[in-house]
């Protein structure tokens, strides 16, 4: 598992939380101000959301490109790795826009599925868990990351055994939401967050 050093000191603290911590406010604050710019995007209109979804594609294969390019030209250095990097630590300038060119091209993707599929019944299975979002990043943070830390401290692992990962802890979302749904109408943190919203309303 990584180690943030100076961590518990107050530089180290005020660095890992603002600009090259764990996913930091800075970069973070730019995903917000991109999903709010997004959120004005007219995707009733097919053509549009195609469009989008081919810039965005391509956005992103050519800054992966770019930063590939830049880390080998440089030797696969430790600098060049550190400043042209992709990757969400450090959080470059390159990791932000690619990872929000991903995010559009796979937003794009599934409105695109969504209005092809929409009768199906995979489709209401996976509605039911996509309303519990919320439930679901808690409990992959704690059911999934948190066992991992206690089995073996977030060891490195090959991307087929997290792949396999993954897909069981999604399918056990999948099942748990529809069960779930049987009876509530809201995931239980959603539930839970409704109460509140209802209770300061009073």
């Amino acid at each position: 598992m990584m180690n943030y050093e100076g961590f518990w000191s107050v530089k180290g603290f005020i660095s890992h939380t603002f600009f090259n911590g764990y996913h930091p406010f800075f970069p973070w604050f730019t995903f917000i101000l991109f999903g709010l710019l997004l959120s004005r995007y007219n995707f009733s209109d097919k053509r549009k959301i195609i469009s989008l979804t081919s810039i965005s594609i391509i956005t992103a294969l050519v800054l992966e490109c770019i930063s590939a390019l830049l880390i080998n030209y440089f030797g696969n250095s430790e600098i060049a790795v550190f400043l042209f990097s992709t990757k969400p630590m450090n959080p470059t300038f390159l990791y932000v826009f690619t990872a929000t060119a991903w995010a559009i091209f796979f937003i794009g993707l599934c409105i695109l599925l969504e209005r092809k599929f929409k009768a199906s019944r995979w489709y209401q299975l996976i509605v039911k868990t996509g309303q519990m979002a919320l439930t679901h990043y808690v409990i992959h943070v704690i059911g999934v990351l948190g066992v991992m830390v206690l089995i073996d401290n977030l060891a490195y692992h090959d991307e087929i055994f997290v792949l396999f990962i993954s897909l069981f802890a999604f399918l056990l979302m999948l099942l748990f939401s529809n069960v779930w749904s049987l009876k509530f109408n809201k995931g239980p943190i959603e539930l839970f967050m409704r109460r509140i919203t209802q209770w300061t309303e009073t």
